[in-house]
């Protein structure tokens, strides 16, 4: 489904380094008829937080690639 940003922030909390892997984990924090909330954390190989996304979505029935 394609659902549109109402609100987002996210924050850079350890520095990248060339040759990092990247892993972000999702959690649904709330939703209702007409909008989500998501928490995203990001971390790198040995666990360590690089960045927190928060993230809070309108909810529609279109669909994201609706040729595909």
């Amino acid at each position: 489904e394609y659902n549109p940003t109402i609100e987002t922030s996210i924050s850079h909390t350890k520095k990248v380094l060339n040759g990092d892997t990247l892993i972000a984990e999702t959690k649904e924090i709330s939703k209702d008829g007409k909008s989500a909330l998501y928490n995203i954390n990001i971390t790198n190989q040995n666990n360590i937080e690089i960045a927190y996304f928060k993230g809070k979505v309108y909810r529609t029935k279109k669909e994201w690639f609706p040729n595909k």
